[in-house]
């Protein structure tokens, strides 16, 4: 199984043959890249789900599922439960710009009032 390998000086990520574990090679950029070991926990369950990637260095929901053979279903569901609440947001944002608008109100009557006397 391939290990992940990304490059500290520029972040790319690639995949060197297990056979480099514990080596060094040569990033895209130039810059030489310690191989880490195999995760003997990671490929253990890798066999076990027949994962084509290692699902521990999968960034969104999608990727996990790729990795591990899962269904897109389970991908969407993931992400539904992950996606940020709009409306507690809006509701704030809307509390605020009430509270903006009644502030200028509120000194606006008071620089007219001032005004007159």
């Amino acid at each position: 199984m391939p290990l992940s390998v990304q490059c500290p000086h520029c972040g790319r990520r690639f995949e060197a043959a297990d056979t480099l574990a514990g080596q060094p090679v040569k990033c895209a950029c130039g810059q030489v890249v310690q191989v880490g070991a195999a995760s003997a926990p990671v490929d253990f369950f890798a066999e076990e789900l027949g994962a084509r990637d290692n699902p521990l260095l999968a960034e969104t929901p999608a990727e996990w599922a790729k990795a591990t053979g899962a269904p897109p279903e389970i991908a969407a569901q993931i992400e539904k439960r992950m996606a940020k609440k709009l409306t507690s947001n809006s509701s704030f944002m809307m509390a605020v710009t009430g509270g903006v608008i009644a502030l200028m109100l509120i000194i606006g009557l008071l620089a007219f009032w001032l005004g007159s006397h």
